[in-house]
């Protein structure tokens, strides 16, 4: 992934600039240097002429080895603790996996045409499987700027910092509240809702903890309906989801406002 993109990205979901970063914490340091050679691979794929009619699937051995590449979490986003330092390469990464879910939601054929069904059903297995990777990072992003926001005292924090951090959390929520509508879907298949539900399930405490209580309630009403649609596999994914939005606790960036 270029710099230009990651940087149009980045602002188009955190409103802020790319801004390099040497150091790490708990982020792999070639975490974003790997994700960037399995999506330059991806990239290139997609200017080959089988891939004009239709993008990469993973029910090609091919791309499902490059996916698998794209999603290694231990090599990619590594594990918590997070620290501040964390919060840039994961914005990178964040915004990665945006760009690769775009490419499939906007893909047209020779036509221009979009599949009838809609790109976003059509390629419902790539895109859960990205939201996957999108929601772990979301997950791990929010554990860094719950660290950051406990670094000092609240009223050190400037307008500017507050409206930042404000900003990261709004993009974070996008991608959840996304992901529950994902899982509501009629036309999304068991398996891809597994997927996605496991992963709201495994980050949701992580992403409850840095939003407002108010959008808590938004939020865990949306998982309700989410559940009228869901099958029986994912019903234990989605209620602990649900429980990690119940707390009325608010702390550290939640009552930074």
């Amino acid at each position: 992934m270029r710099a230009a993109l990651a940087q149009r990205l980045l602002i188009a979901l955190f409103g802020i600039a790319f801004q390099p970063s040497l150091a790490r914490a708990e982020v792999p340091p070639d975490g974003v240097a790997t994700l960037d050679k399995a999506a330059i691979e991806f990239v290139a794929l997609l200017k080959e002429p089988q891939y004009k009619a239709e993008p990469p699937r993973i029910s090609d051995e091919k791309i499902k080895t490059l996916f698998a590449a794209l999603l290694d979490h231990e090599k990619i986003i590594g594990e918590a603790p997070y620290t501040p330092k964390d919060i840039q390469p994961l914005l990178t990464i964040f915004s990665g996996y945006f760009a690769l879910s775009k490419a499939y939601i906007e893909h047209r054929d020779a036509n221009g045409k979009a599949p009838e069904q809609g790109p976003e059903v059509a390629y419902q297995d790539e895109l859960a499987q990205l939201a996957k990777g999108m929601l772990d990072t979301g997950g791990a992003l929010s554990l860094a700027l719950t660290a950051q926001a406990d670094s000092k005292p609240a009223a050190e924090f400037s307008e500017q910092e507050k409206a930042q951090l404000a900003k990261f959390r709004l993009g974070i929520s996008q991608i959840f509240s996304s992901a529950v509508t994902l899982v509501q879907n009629p036309q999304y298949s068991e398996a891809n809702k597994t997927v996605i539900a496991a992963a709201l399930a495994e980050n949701g405490q992580a992403f409850s903890d840095i939003i407002l209580v108010a959008e808590r309630g938004n939020i865990a009403n949306a998982a309700t309906q989410a559940l009228m649609y869901a099958p029986k596999g994912v019903e234990e994914d989605m209620n602990a989801f649900l429980n990690q939005l119940k707390s009325a606790e608010c702390t550290g960036l939640c009552a930074l406002k």
